[in-house]
């Protein structure tokens, strides 16, 4: 059940800056309620909140506060960063709806997963309880991950102990433990790799980007496409970035277009969809050869999988192909 313990090196500065900056930033919009439990401080893509006891959703964007009861929804191919009052983390990926509510019996902050995936990290004490339809998690400590998809609850211990139960039964966790529960079925230990649980949430840096020259040397409407999407990057707007580049015919994207776009799906977090096109396109040049952007972008997941030697590996082929 043990595994070896990692730490992806871009995840600490983007962790530790959210985290301290958030209450500082003013709220883009009043909240509804006196003293706010949480603010979201991120947003990659589209996020709606239905506010407690109303029954619309409406598009917010970063900082945003939240009040108790109040519902959160990642729409895809994003993700979310939500801090609550008691210094709690809360990443989303996409396809998530979360309630937030402090009104917990044994727990300081409590939270619904109706669907999706959350990351939590508290740096202090906290007992945070996560309720979805499968299994609830009571965590004393620090980072776990919690999912609700496919008929199935998971939850998934990187530092700290957890509580899973639900009303078949119940199993403790430590760190680098995982549990699942489908309807019916009390929660059951399963083999897991704990950093596998939070791919989706690790920061990955754009490194692949059009200079003047490369956009000059693009079909115009193709350039003008691409100039559009890295002015969107520039500015936060991921999932619009990916729409216009994925909405590119096919024949019209050249290696380093193509590096541009999978990029931007690392940085949303996609990265299973990232590897997949990054297999398509090994020696798509008909010769056998590899774009270097495209292995360099292969290199930055091995990296963030602490994959060291395939990463080297790959490393020196980029070097080689540039």
């Amino acid at each position: 059940m043990q595994t070896a313990r990692f730490r992806c090196p871009f995840e600490f500065a983007g962790r530790l800056l959210v985290l301290a900056v958030a209450w500082l930033l003013p709220s883009a919009s009043i909240a509804a309620c006196d003293v706010p439990v949480g603010r979201l401080v991120s947003a990659e893509a589209v996020v709606v909140v239905r506010a407690a006891g109303t029954e619309a959703w409406s598009a917010v964007r970063p900082p945003h506060a939240l009040c108790e009861g109040d519902q959160v929804s990642v729409r895809e191919p994003g993700r979310a960063a939500v801090v609550l009052q008691d210094d709690v983390l809360v990443r989303l990926d996409a396809r998530t709806t979360l309630l937030i509510t402090r009104a917990a019996r044994d727990a300081d902050a409590e939270l619904g997963l109706a669907e999706g995936i959350v990351h939590l990290i508290s740096r202090l004490r906290k007992r945070v309880g996560v309720s979805t339809p499968y299994v609830n998690a009571l965590v004393d400590g620090t980072e776990f991950t919690v999912s609700a998809r496919d008929g199935k609850g998971r939850i998934v211990v990187a530092e700290g102990a957890v509580r899973a139960r639900n009303a078949q039964g119940e199993t403790r966790l430590q760190a680098s433990e995982g549990a699942e529960a489908g309807p019916g079925a009390a929660p059951a230990a399963i083999v897991i790799r704990p950093l596998d649980a939070v791919r989706w949430a690790i920061h990955y840096p754009q490194i692949a980007w059009l200079d003047e020259g490369q956009l000059a040397r693009l079909p115009a409407d193709v350039a003008k496409v691409v100039a559009d999407a890295q002015r969107a990057l520039s500015s936060g707007r991921h999932a619009e970035a990916l729409a216009m580049l994925e909405a590119l015919p096919p024949a019209s994207v050249s290696a380093p277009v193509e590096a541009l776009r999978v990029g931007t799906m690392l940085a949303l977090g996609r990265v299973d969809a990232a590897r997949e096109r990054l297999a398509r396109n090994a020696g798509n040049d008909g010769a056998g050869n590899e774009d270097a952007t495209l292995v360099a972008l292969d290199v930055v997941i091995l990296v963030a999988r602490n994959e060291g030697e395939a990463a080297r590996s790959a490393a020196q082929r980029a070097v080689q192909r540039a």
